[in-house]
């Protein structure tokens, strides 16, 4: 085992996992996600709960009307909307308000989609980045991983300065120090809902036109520097 300090990625796609033994971390290693050992959909929920003090959760057998079911695994991506109350509950889901996400403005590449969400993911190095991604999507298929158009921009013309500092306490509570979140804005009561953590991201999202695909690495490497001098565990 080396003495000196080192950086590690604790990176596996799943949803629930154990921790690292204590016996094969050093004492001076940094390990990231080290304690971000589950990422459901429920403990979203639950940690969206407690900071923000308000979530999207609803009693799906006293619920009335249209309600989001989907699983309560990480990128499942099979969001199905039910009506409610239910008399049976699916195992292994969760039922939430849906949120109408309808953005302000349609970029002009796509306003001729007829009827347009958005998601506005959020890459986290060891807090927000400086800039977010705003996806955009058809709503007949804003269940999907499918975005129609991707944009990238500055995270401070998306969130004012208090949204950015309760984003970065989810993360303290919710244990994610490297990673990219899923949030949208409902567009009738103006809050911010945070909907999925990812904490093995692959890059930039699909739909992001090609060209701009070499500024979102630039980014990610700037983000990743600061993020390391914070750190300081150079020594």
């Amino acid at each position: 085992m080396p003495a000196q300090g080192a950086l590690i990625f604790l990176w596996r796609d799943e949803t629930f996992m154990p921790g690292l033994d204590p016996t094969e971390v050093g004492e001076s290693w940094v390990v990231v996600n080290g304690e971000c050992l589950d990422i459901s959909k429920e403990r979203v929920q639950d940690v969206h709960q407690l900071v923000f003090d308000y979530s999207l959760a609803v009693d799906p057998m006293k619920f009335q009307g249209r309600m989001l079911r989907k699983s309560n695994l990480n990128g499942a991506h099979n969001g199905t909307e039910v009506i409610g109350p239910l008399k049976e509950l699916k195992q292994g889901a969760i039922y939430q308000r849906i949120v109408d996400n309808t953005p302000v403005e349609i970029p002009r590449e796509i306003e001729k989609l007829p009827g347009v969400v958005c998601d506005i993911r959020v890459p986290i190095f060891g807090q927000h980045a400086d800039f977010v991604y705003l996806k955009y999507r058809a709503k007949a298929t804003r269940y999907s991983n499918s975005n129609a158009f991707v944009r990238i921009v500055e995270i401070h013309s998306v969130f004012s300065a208090q949204e950015c500092n309760i984003i970065n306490a989810f993360c303290r509570e919710f244990k994610l120090d490297y990673g990219e979140i899923d949030i949208v804005r409902d567009a009738n009561d103006g809050k911010i809902y945070i909907l999925d953590v990812n904490k093995t991201p692959f890059g930039p999202p699909n739909g992001l036109p090609q060209g701009q695909h070499i500024d979102a690495l630039m980014r990610y490497e700037n983000a990743f520097r600061e993020w390391f001098k914070r750190l300081d565990i150079s020594r």
